[in-house]
């Protein structure tokens, strides 16, 4: 469920303070109020292992009290993809691929950078080096996949736009129920323009 204690599902998850640890919620997580800063230096550039990553939150000190504010936060979505990993017995990706990608027919989606050099007809990103544009790496996010991970086509994205707009439908399959449509919808958090 949306609040669930993070740690009901992953009893091994900490952050420092020992009260948040217990009261950080699956919904805390997805909105970016779990009291925590920005820690991508826990992961951009590095090849550290998913578990390792989450388990270094732990030595984060607190940015604001739990649920008082809004800071962008990856990792946060790192632990959300661990719960459903836990609480399905299957993998972030797979879960993905399985309940969304293969039911909407997104055939040029693909859950991780792992798989991207397999891919037909792939955008690569450009850069100005010395005055000249030139083709640089993708930097990967696979350590934090559900953060941000998934590399889709306009035309996949558009098919996942459509089961939005219809309710969460794929043609007669029901994909998300409409209580479930309704909280991605719904305000999480109020944040101010200066928040940005």
């Amino acid at each position: 469920a949306w609040d669930d204690p993070v740690v009901k599902h992953l009893p091994w998850f900490r952050v420092k303070d020992p009260y948040l640890t217990h009261e950080i919620t699956v919904r805390d997580l997805l909105t970016h109020r779990a009291g925590l800063g920005n820690a991508d230096y826990l992961w951009y550039g590095q090849t550290t292992p998913p578990r390792e990553i989450l388990e270094r939150v732990a030595l984060l000190e607190p940015a604001y009290s739990l649920r008082s504010s809004f800071i962008y936060q990856n990792v946060m979505y790192a632990a959300a993809g661990a719960v459903i990993e836990a609480v399905s017995g299957r993998p972030w990706a797979e879960m993905l691929r399985t309940r969304i990608f293969e039911p909407l027919g997104m055939s040029e989606t693909i859950a991780t950078a792992a798989t991207l050099a397999s891919q037909p007809n792939v955008a690569m990103p450009h850069d100005r080096i010395d005055g000249e544009l030139r083709v640089i790496g993708n930097a990967s996010v696979d350590g934090v996949a559900p953060a941000g991970s998934v590399w889709s086509s306009v035309h996949d994205m558009a098919k996942w736009m459509q089961m939005l707009l219809d309710g969460g439908k794929a043609g007669n399959r029901v994909l998300l129920k409409p209580e479930t449509l309704a909280e991605l919808f719904e305000p999480q958090a109020m944040v101010t323009p200066q928040a940005f």
